[in-house]
């Protein structure tokens, strides 16, 4: 499919996931023709994934979008300070502000869903297969879940309790997707985060935690409306 469109839209995954979380996504962009690639986080320190995430917007030889869902907002923060970077779209994600963590934010509420997270003796944290489900993606079916749960990838605690320098949020255009079912991020803190960040719009989607693989088609028309936004300017 030829793409039209002088902007690349990078997708950025969150904790226990990889790239393919955006496979209800991708289709939607390349259709509106845009460029779409999706990094592959290591989860292993948020250096490394700034770092992998920064390749791949040198990479793209035009303007990025960043959209960044769960720890991939932590990713996307940091790398969406990178010149080549004209917005961010933050879906369900921490968006950290100076000397804040992903484990700071998450602290701010209780939570069903962060109950249900461990360690293992190297210091990756899982989530029980057993409520990953339910704490994650209760929107979608059950052997769904299932899947998902079986094929996460652990993240390294470092990545949780890594502190924000410079966030990016400060000083791009930003949009943010509330998930209003939100079983572990709290709708609260992302209303927090969204209202403090100054979004260009904010939106309201009755969502699980995965929003981009329950509600692909609404999640798809946020990131489609920030891309032309960015377009008109």
């Amino acid at each position: 499919m030829e793409m039209t469109k002088n902007l690349t839209i990078i997708l950025v995954h969150g904790a226990w996931a990889d790239g393919s979380q955006w496979k209800g996504v991708i289709p939607f962009i390349q259709k509106a023709g845009y460029v779409v690639r999706a990094v592959q986080l290591s989860l292993s320190s948020v250096e490394e994934d700034v770092a992998r995430t920064v390749d791949m917007i040198e990479n793209a030889g035009s303007p990025v979008l960043l959209v960044g869902h769960s720890y991939g907002g932590i990713v996307v923060t940091s790398a969406g300070n990178h010149k080549n970077v004209v917005g961010i779209v933050y879906l369900a994600a921490f968006a950290p502000d100076t000397g804040e963590s992903l484990e700071m934010l998450l602290g701010r509420r209780q939570s069903y869903g962060a109950e249900n997270i461990y360690p293992d003796k190297k210091g990756f944290l899982w989530f029980r297969e057993e409520q990953f489900h339910n704490s994650l993606c209760q929107d979608l079916d059950a052997e769904n879940g299932m899947v998902l749960a079986v094929c996460q990838r652990p993240i390294h605690s470092v990545c949780i309790g890594a502190e924000m320098n410079d966030p990016a949020w400060k000083n791009k255009k930003c949009w943010y997707q509330i998930s209003t079912d939100d079983q572990i991020l709290p709708a609260e803190t992302q209303n927090e985060m969204a209202k403090r960040m100054s979004s260009e719009k904010v939106f309201n989607l009755d969502a699980g935690h995965l929003s981009m693989l329950s509600k692909s088609q609404e999640t798809s028309s946020i990131i489609l409306e920030a891309a032309s936004y960015i377009e008109e300017f």
